[in-house]
């Protein structure tokens, strides 16, 4: 991978229009891990665990856990 595509705009970018596509849900009802964000943008830059945290926190996301023990951000797909 270019290392063009990893400069902290360009990953800031990417996270950005990723997130465009979502918005926060505090009921939980689909959560996403960090590592799930990352696998989702791996083809277009190399995101850090502490990038994808950032951004999420500065646009409202919180994290979410279930009794079951599953957790991850609450969000919800825009359609």
């Amino acid at each position: 991978m270019s290392s063009d595509n990893n400069t902290p705009s360009s990953v800031q970018a990417a996270l950005e229009a990723w997130l465009a596509n979502h918005e926060p849900d505090e009921t939980g009802s689909s959560l996403k891990t960090t590592d799930a964000i990352i696998r989702e943008l791996d083809d277009m830059v190399e995101v850090t665990p502490q990038q994808v945290a950032d951004t999420m926190m500065q646009h409202g996301y919180t994290i979410v856990w279930h009794p079951s023990g599953r957790h991850g951000w609450a969000m919800r797909l825009l359609v």
